[in-house]
């Protein structure tokens, strides 16, 4: 993804691949739920018109319009720990978002407006509880012409994603007290 005010998408490469192992250690272990079944393909397709058409590899299509409501980006600094341990990094950063996503039927070409964009990921994910964890490797590169989308994929640079969404439709929530959802979105170090 593109960088916003300094504050960049993504986490280095080496820890994108110590997070996936420890996620799929704790899948094979039983402690986490694939969801999927193993890394997934997609492509979305950026428009003018807000509207992102997601195509996946089996020819599946959806188009959303998806909003940004509000967005915190927060820094700070971790803890000394061994070298190369998780979070020993010498700064932390972390963004939250909150974004209300909405299918949209089929568009036509004047309600999809021009291509500005293209992003392809390769994302594997796993469920615990409330909780989904997606880990992308995006590659994402302005577009606005159809026949040249894979070239702009192809020499656009990964970016290493990891997110970590609550999923409200996964547990019962109106039957499950405020005290516990509070406390199982403490983020603990």
């Amino acid at each position: 993804g593109e960088h916003d005010a300094g504050f960049p998408n993504g986490v280095p490469e080496s820890c994108f691949q110590r997070l996936c192992s420890v996620l799929q250690h704790s899948c094979s272990a039983g402690q986490l739920a694939p969801i999927s079944g193993g890394w997934r393909t997609t492509r979305d397709l950026c428009y003018a018109s807000q509207l992102r058409m997601t195509l996946d590899a089996q020819g599946g299509r959806e188009v959303i319009h998806k909003r940004l409501l509000q967005r915190v980006d927060m820094s700070g600094h971790a803890a000394p720990g061994p070298a190369g341990a998780l979070g020993s990094s010498p700064s932390c950063r972390m963004r939250f978002s909150w974004k209300a996503e909405e299918k949209v039927g089929e568009p036509s070409p004047a309600e999809l407006g021009a291509l500005e964009g293209v992003r392809q990921k390769e994302r594997i994910s796993f469920a615990y509880k409330m909780w989904r964890f997606d880990l992308s490797i995006v590659r994402g590169a302005p577009c606005n012409d159809e026949r040249l989308i894979d070239a702009a994929i192809a020499n656009a640079p990964p970016s290493y994603e990891v997110e970590m969404e609550f999923v409200p439709s996964a547990c019962a929530i109106r039957d499950t007290p405020a005290s516990y959802l509070a406390h199982s979105m403490l983020l603990k170090a």
